[in-house]
């Protein structure tokens, strides 16, 4: 199943409406539907890992949603956030990040404690107020303790 929430659309939307998203995009339902075939390849061939997952399900939704993963000053990716390691992505707008994407492997549970309080600890320690934990498939989307914070999970 895929989970797209209205949520992480709307955080992304509010990137695009800020000029982040210069890349054509196909439908995102062709996207999904793209995603999901992949998937189950990678699911069959036993090859989820993370990179594989970020490389051909991630990076196609955040093109779908209108980011330019080729261009540095709106994604970056392995930015380091504490002595020794690093988030897989940071979403830039006007010059600052506006979203922390923390990446896993396919089959990973995002229910796992130290998987959620790993995002959200590497957003909120650099006051970065969204913060999204996925694993191609599932994405689920957190505000932070930051300036207007008020729980790890928020509804937007």
């Amino acid at each position: 199943m895929v989970v797209v929430s209205r949520r992480l659309g709307w955080v992304f939307h509010t990137g695009r409406i800020l000029g982040c998203g210069s890349m054509p995009r196909m439908g995102m339902s062709q996207v999904i539907a793209d995603v999901l075939e992949r998937s189950s390849r990678l699911r069959e061939a036993k090859k989820g890992n993370e990179a594989n997952t970020k490389a051909l399900l991630i990076e196609p939704v955040l093109r779908g949603l209108g980011w330019d993963t080729d261009d540095l000053d709106a994604v970056q990716r392995e930015v380091k956030v504490f002595e020794g390691t690093y988030l897989d992505y940071a979403l830039i707008v006007a010059g600052g990040t506006s979203l922390y994407v923390e990446a896993k492997g396919l089959k990973e549970n995002l229910n796992d404690k130290k998987f959620i309080a790993q995002t959200v600890n590497y957003a909120n320690n650099d006051g970065v107020v969204w913060c999204v934990l996925t694993n191609g498939l599932q994405y689920r989307v957190f505000k932070t303790n930051g300036a207007c914070g008020n729980g790890p999970e928020a509804p937007v």
